[in-house]
């Protein structure tokens, strides 16, 4: 699969997890199978109305002054957790990517960034005895960061804020391919962002029955495993610079990886079922391989969704058996959640770094917890130690609540 001019490239990541604040250190502590997940403390959930913080476990997003709210901030922008985090992942992104200010505000730049819901900090800051400022009506749309970081970086082109529940990140990966493969915009910036360790959101997730119900938070959430019973939520966020591979390689850009192709579809089963024979989200991942032209045996790992609840995992196991019927069982993968919880908007976003920084070293990261694989499933998910594996093409899988899938194919930057 030859290089061409064309090719989709990224130049730029930036990326803060719970395990770390940039994109290398994140990578280097998942790879090597370390667990952020723990109890919270008061300052990660504080409502009255609510069993005390012992009562919930989560992933809370690596400790840094860049993502912490202020409570002596009258702006929601900086209130919300959310923000921070968002502008520190695109300074990173954009940094590593060599990005001059005439490109950055050129109106050919676009931003794509998205999350997936407004702001949960913004609505509870007048009882936390904060004063409200005047975007904190605007901070509940799901637009905010986008619109925020678009006047912070001056983007003059589009901006958008793709919308795709836990599907998100990577969707609005495949919208910015999607402008530079027609030709609406020279480069992207694009990304999500997530905070959501809010009594709001871990009420609403336990509520589903989607939340781990082990006692012991560092091994609460195990994919793939044999007695699973969820995942537990997590704080995070990616962003990536894309563009043509001949405009970076005139300017002198590292290439990280390239984007072979992606696509998005909807599994209409329910609003939190799936269609379970894996039928769906195996003829998304067909359509990816065959408009890549890559065959199914050409696949040297799949960075699952992977989210430790019966369904998604059986479900995503059945579809790589459909999509892979010869080499199913030969193509070793795995699951990000063990160790940095589920990330939610932002999961298709972190996990698509991590998966792209797996390519560079030729490394699987491990899933965490597996003691013991369902025998329903039943593939190589690499349980818990990390395998030197040669990675020339990957697959990326994403599902989100309410039937959005999305499937991306990746390759090494010669690859």
């Amino acid at each position: 699969m030859p290089g061409s001019a064309e090719d989709i490239v990224i130049t730029g990541i930036g990326c803060a997890t719970p395990l770390g604040p940039d994109w290398e250190s994140s990578w280097r502590r998942l790879a090597a199978g370390e667990v952020a997940t723990r109890r919270l403390d008061a300052w990660a959930i504080d409502d009255d109305a609510l069993p005390p913080a012992a009562d919930f476990a989560g992933a809370p997003l690596f400790p840094d002054s860049r993502f912490r709210p202020s409570s002596e901030s009258t702006d929601t922008a900086f209130a919300d957790p959310v923000y921070g985090l968002s502008e520190a992942i695109l300074t990173e992104a954009l940094e590593r990517s060599g990005l001059s200010e005439g490109e950055l505000t050129d109106p050919q730049t676009s931003l794509i960034f998205g999350n997936s819901k407004g702001s949960v900090w913004g609505q509870s800051i007048e009882s936390r005895g904060m004063a409200a400022g005047n975007s904190d009506f605007f901070s509940l749309f799901p637009a905010g960061p986008s619109t925020y970081l678009a006047g912070k970086f001056g983007i003059r082109g589009p901006v958008l804020a793709p919308v795709a529940a836990c599907a998100t990140g990577l969707v609005c990966l495949i919208r910015s391919a999607d402008m530079l493969r027609h030709g609406t915009a020279d480069r992207v910036i694009c990304g999500a962002a997530d905070a959501s360790l809010h009594p709001a959101i871990l009420a609403s997730a336990h509520r589903l029955g989607v939340s781990s119900h082990e006692d012991d938070p560092r091994r609460a959430c195990r994919p793939f495993e044999r007695r699973r019973s969820g995942f537990l939520v997590g704080e995070g966020g990616a962003a990536f610079v894309l563009e043509r591979r001949r405009a970076a390689e005139k300017r002198g850009a590292e290439i990280l990886a390239v984007w072979r192709g992606g696509l998005c579809g909807t599994d209409p089963t329910a609003l939190t079922a799936l269609d379970e024979s894996g039928r769906t989200l195996g003829d998304l991942m067909i359509r990816t391989l065959q408009s890549s032209e890559t065959a199914p045996g050409d696949i040297d790992y799949i960075n699952y969704h992977g989210t430790a609840t019966i369904a998604n995992d059986l479900t995503e196991s059945r579809a790589v058996r459909r999509a892979f019927p010869r080499h199913a069982e030969q193509t070793k993968g795995s699951s990000a959640k063990g160790q940095i919880g589920h990330l939610l908007g932002a999961a298709g976003a972190v996990e698509t770094a991590m998966t792209i920084a797996a390519i560079r070293h030729d490394t699987i990261p491990p899933t965490a917890n597996l003691d013991e694989v369902d025998p329903e499933c039943g593939l190589d998910y690499t349980p818990l130690r990390p395998a030197l594996h040669p990675i020339k093409h990957a697959l990326k899988l994403s599902l989100g609540f309410g039937g959005t899938i999305a499937t991306a194919l990746l390759s090494a930057p010669d690859g």
